[in-house]
Order: C-alpha cells, then structure tokens, then sequence
C-alpha cells in the first residue's frame, strides 16, 4: 500500500494522522501498541 493510498483511506483503528511528532504522538503509539499488542511500525513522513 502506498502513501497516497493511506492518505485517502483515512484514519482508522490501525492508522492516526499526526502534524507533529511530540509526547502526545508518542502516547498515541503506545496506545496503539497496548491495543494491539504489538507496534508493527511507525512511519514518519515529512
């Protein structure tokens, strides 16, 4: 799947925008490992 493809599915469970990366986005990433019980990857694109 590529980026494009990401952007104009939205966000869902599995997949959160972020403007900027800070403690915030880093709680996210933790929550979202925590409910999936594993973190398959983080992606930033600038």
């Amino acid at each position: 799947m590529n980026l494009q493809t990401l952007i104009k599915s939205g966000e869902s469970e599995t997949l959160e925008f972020k403007e900027k990366f800070d403690e915030r986005t880093v709680e996210s990433a933790v929550a979202f490992a925590n409910a999936s019980r594993f973190l398959k990857s983080i992606r930033v694109f600038v």
